[in-house]
């Protein structure tokens, strides 16, 4: 009994790790507002007209505490409008102002939450 209840503490602090990275809290008032929006709402038509569009896969998702990694740490990125991250489809969807950040920096903010995005798609 007590290997059981061992093995499911030793899981569950395996999950935690993995899919539990916090990120420190953004400060400011446009920020927060940012993420609010980003986290499973629709996002606003005029960003998806006035914004280039980043399609990364990342298949290491595999829950909301990945999205939420995900998502908080793309949009501290300056230029990027609005993040949606999906752990079902394993799809990370960028809007963003290519005059103020490249893909490039995508794709790192996402290896710095964690995960690995794979090759995009851009429309």
């Amino acid at each position: 009994m007590n290997k059981i209840i061992f093995a499911v503490f030793a899981l569950s602090l395996v999950m935690l790790f993995s899919c539990g990275k916090q990120d420190e809290q953004t400060a400011g008032g446009d920020k927060m507002k940012k993420m609010e929006q980003t986290e499973k709402t629709p996002i606003d038509s005029s960003i998806i007209k006035s914004s280039l569009k980043v399609d990364l896969k990342c298949g290491s998702m595999h829950c909301t505490g990945c999205e939420n990694s995900i998502t908080k740490e793309v949009i501290k990125l300056e230029g990027v409008k609005a993040v949606e991250a999906d752990f079902e489809t394993k799809h990370v969807q960028v809007y963003y102002d290519a005059s103020k950040v490249s893909i490039e920096e995508i794709k790192a903010a996402i290896d710095k939450s964690g995960y690995k995005p794979e090759p995009w798609t851009t429309n």
